[in-house]
C-alpha cells in the first residue's frame, strides 16, 4: 500500500470510530451513575490502547484491519500491515480521548488527544510534574468535594462516605502531590482496605483504620465485604482520579488499575430479588407487624416503595400534596421541598405508582 493509500484507511477508522462515538454520546435519559461507569470504561480503554500501542501489540486491532482491507487473511508479517495496525491503533487512542473530552463537555470532532509521550512515555514521571501543576491530596480532596458536592447535589450521607475513603487513603499512602501517587500505591491501598474489620468495639478506640488492620492482621474475624468495597472505596476513588484528569492535575487516571472485586456466585445480573410467593409472604404479614408497634404508616411505606421504585427515605419525607394526580395518574412528587435533600440532581422526578389513594 501507498502512504496515500494507509491515510485513507486510517482516516475511515477514524471517521467510523467518532461516529459510533457520537451516537453513543447522543443516547437521551442516562443517569449521573450511568456517565460515570461509562467514563470509568473509557479510562480503561486508553490504558489498553496505549499500553498496544507502546509494545506494538496489534492482536486487538488484527480484526478491524482485515474488515478494512476488505480481506480475511494477509500476511500480517509485512512491514506495510504492522505500519497499517499501529496508525490505527493511534486513531483508536485518538477517537477515544476525543469521545472522553466529549463527555466532559468539550466538541467530540475538535478534541486532539495528548501526544504519545503524555500517554506512555516513560520520560515523563509523576514527580517531574508534580510540584508544578498538581496539588496535595488532601487539599485536591477538598476541591473534589466541595466542586462535585455542589454541582451533584451530594446529601450529607454521600459527603461522609467521601471523606471516609479518602481519609483512608491518607492514612496508608500518605499525602503526597496527586501526581505521585501511582497505580501500585493504589494496588497496595486497595489490597489492605479488604482487612478492615466489619465491628472494631472498644478495645481499637483511638487507633485509625491502618492501625486496625495491623492490629487484626492474620485474625480470623469478620472483614468488610467484598461488594461493599466495590460499591464504596472502588468507586469513590475511581470518582476522584477522573476528576483530577479533567482539571489537568494528572495526564491519566491510576484508579484503571483497580478492577471490581469479583462477587462468588454473582453473574454480574445483581440481586435475584423477591419472588412473587415471597414477597406475598412478606406483604401478608406487614399490616399485623406495623399494628404491633402502633405505626401502620410502615406497611404503607412498603407498599409505595414496592410498587414505585422509589427510594426508602424518598417515600417516607413524601407529604400529603407531594402523592396528587398528574395527567389523570396518581404520581408521587418527589422533590426537595420544605428543606429535604435528594441522592443527587436527578433524583427530583414525578414517579406514576399504582397505588390507589
Amino acid at each position: 500500500m501507498t502512504p496515500q493509500e494507509v491515510d485513507a484507511l486510517v482516516n475511515r477508522y477514524l471517521t467510523l470510530q467518532l461516529d459510533t462515538a457520537e451516537v453513543a454520546l447522543a443516547t437521551p435519559g442516562q443517569t449521573m451513575d450511568d456517565l460515570e461507569a461509562t467514563e470509568f470504561k473509557i479510562h480503561d480503554q486508553i490504558e489498553v490502547a496505549a499500553q498496544d500501542l507502546r509494545f506494538n501489540r496489534f492482536a486487538t486491532i488484527r480484526k478491524d484491519a482485515l474488515a478494512l482491507l476488505g480481506v480475511t487473511t494477509v500476511d500480517e508479517g509485512t512491514d506495510a500491515f504492522q505500519v497499517l495496525c499501529r496508525r490505527l491503533l493511534e486513531a483508536r487512542l485518538e477517537a477515544l480521548w476525543a469521545e472522553l473530552h466529549a463527555r466532559q463537555g468539550k466538541p467530540l470532532r475538535h478534541t486532539k488527544a495528548p501526544t504519545q509521550a503524555t500517554v506512555s512515555s516513560p520520560s515523563i514521571t509523576p514527580t517531574a510534574t508534580a510540584t508544578v501543576t498538581s496539588p496535595l491530596l488532601s487539599k485536591a480532596f477538598d476541591a473534589f468535594n466541595k466542586t462535585e458536592g455542589e454541582r451533584k447535589r451530594w446529601r450529607p450521607q454521600t459527603r461522609k462516605d467521601h471523606e471516609l475513603v479518602q481519609s483512608i487513603l491518607l492514612q496508608f499512602i500518605g499525602d503526597k502531590p496527586v501526581a505521585q501517587v501511582s497505580k501500585a500505591d493504589l494496588l497496595q491501598w486497595f489490597s489492605q482496605i479488604r482487612l478492615i474489620p466489619v465491628r472494631t468495639g472498644t478495645r481499637f478506640k483511638g487507633m485509625n483504620t491502618r492501625q486496625i488492620v495491623e492490629a487484626t492482621r492474620g485474625q480470623k474475624i469478620e472483614r468488610i465485604s467484598d461488594k461493599s468495597i466495590n460499591a464504596r472505596y472502588l468507586s469513590t476513588v475511581k470518582a476522584f482520579f477522573n476528576y483530577a484528569v479533567k482539571v489537568d492535575w494528572i495526564a491519566k487516571s491510576p484508579a484503571v488499575a483497580l478492577d471490581p472485586i469479583k462477587i462468588a456466585g454473582n453473574s454480574g445480573s445483581g440481586d435475584k430479588g423477591f419472588t412473587p410467593a415471597e414477597l406475598k409472604t412478606v406483604f401478608d404479614s406487614l399490616p399485623a407487624a406495623a399494628s404491633k408497634v402502633s405505626r401502620e404508616g410502615y406497611y404503607w411505606l412498603a407498599v409505595l416503595a414496592l410498587h414505585s421504585g422509589a427510594r426508602l427515605d424518598e417515600v417516607a419525607g413524601l407529604r400529603i400534596e407531594d402523592v396528587r394526580q398528574t395527567e389523570g395518574h396518581w404520581c408521587l412528587h418527589i422533590n426537595e421541598a420544605g428543606g429535604r435533600s435528594l441522592k443527587n440532581e436527578y433524583s427530583a422526578r414525578v414517579v406514576p405508582t399504582v397505588v390507589q389513594v
